[in-house]
Formats: structure tokens, sequence, C-alpha cells
């Protein structure tokens, strides 16, 4: 392989809480820290450089997209009402502008459903969360944010009744390609997909997987029994 095209993502300071804890956690090494390999026998191998993750299970490969993925985990959660979108607490309150504030006003109950959280002191509106899930805030514009989400609930004629569409919520709270993703992640995140209905589409239809069977491997460098 080409120098880079792995990344070793073991050292990555996350706790998984991207992902769901609907499956049990990965098996922990001797010294207590996460193991690479899930209860079920999915091994970690690591996240190539254009953000897919690679497993092997029973000598199969199994290539992952995690945004694809996260999306299925999320829309099932979502859409049988395991729990909803998770706020986020911003680190400094951001104040809205005026016509921003009037919006988010009349729009307060349908946003809070989306995961933000507001205050109001002296007659002005502060944005105190922000839904969770897609990676580091200082990144993200949180007023900008809102603006879209408002924009999205306002468009009666994108989405019926003013409701975002379930699809569209696991979107915006899944990971993104290219995003970096630990061990302990990735491990989680092939437990909860698997447990879904449908683990090899994503809501919008996308493949989630691919999977090279050992079979394939040896067919393809010439050791085919």
């Amino acid at each position: 392989f080409r120098q880079g095209e792995w990344r070793n993502i073991r050292s990555q300071d996350h706790d998984g809480s991207r992902f769901s804890r609907v499956a049990e956690p990965p098996a922990e090494n001797g010294d207590g820290s996460p193991g690479t390999t899930d209860r079920k026998g999915h091994s970690f191998i690591g996240q190539i450089s254009s953000g897919y993750l690679l497993y092997e299970s029973e000598g199969d490969l199994i290539l992952v997209d995690p945004h694809a993925a996260h999306e299925r985990v999320n829309f099932e959660k979502f859409s049988s009402g395991r729990s909803g979108i998770v706020p986020q607490s911003l680190p400094f309150p951001e104040q809205l502008p005026p016509s921003l504030s009037l919006r988010a006003a009349e729009l307060k109950v349908s946003l809070e459903k989306a995961g933000f959280r507001f205050d109001e002191r002296d007659g002005s509106i502060f944005m105190t969360a922000m839904p969770e899930g897609r990676g580091s805030l200082s990144s993200k514009d949180p007023v900008e944010t809102l603006r879209v989400w408002a924009g999205m609930i306002e468009n009666p004629g994108v989405f019926p009744d003013g409701k975002v569409p379930m699809a569209s919520e696991a979107c915006r709270a899944s990971v993104r390609l290219g995003e970096k993703v630990s061990a302990e992640e990735a491990l989680r995140l092939i437990a909860d997909l698997l447990e879904c209905q449908d683990p090899f589409a994503c809501p919008h239809g996308r493949p989630v997987m691919a999977r090279l069977r050992s079979s394939d491997l040896a067919r393809l460098f010439g050791r085919e029994s």
C-alpha cells in the first residue's frame, strides 16, 4: 500500500458518544483498554485515507461507509422512538439576530424537537444548545445551522406539514465521511448496524457496506483450491 494510505486511529480521544449504545461495548484488552475486536468476532483494521472503515470477519474483508452506516442506525433509532436527537450545549450562548429570533420563537417547538435549546434574556433570544453528532462545534457556525434548520421546517413545499423528514434528521446527526473514527466507535458502529432491520442500505438507498470474501481473495491471487 502507498505510504499514508492507512491511518492509525486508535490513539484518538473519543469515547464513542457519537454512536448509540444499543449494542454491547467491544471487548477490552488485558490492560483494560478498548479492544479492536467486538464480541461477535468483527476485527477493526483501520480507516483508509478516503474515510471508509475496514473490518475483518471470519477471513472476509468488510468495507463500510461510516456516514451511510450511521445514517441507517440513526434512522431506525429515531423512527422507532428509542431516542431523539441529543442537544449539545454550546460553549457560549449565541445571541440571535432580530430576524432569526422571530423565526426561532415561531418555530420553537419544532426546533427543540430537532435538538436546539433557547434562553430569553432582556428581550433577546440566545441559543444555548444545538443537535449533537456532527463533529466539533468549533468548526461549525451554530447560527447558520439554526438558519438552515428553520428554513427546512418553514418550507411546506419540500417538507409537508412543516416536518423535517426522518431521513434528513438521521443524515444531519451522522458522522461525515472523512471524519476520524476511533477503534471503539468503529466497533460500536458495526455492532449497532447489524442490529438494524436493513443494515445494507442507508435511508436514501445507497449501499452501506461491501464484502470481499476469502474465496474472492483466493481467486484474486490465483490460490483457488
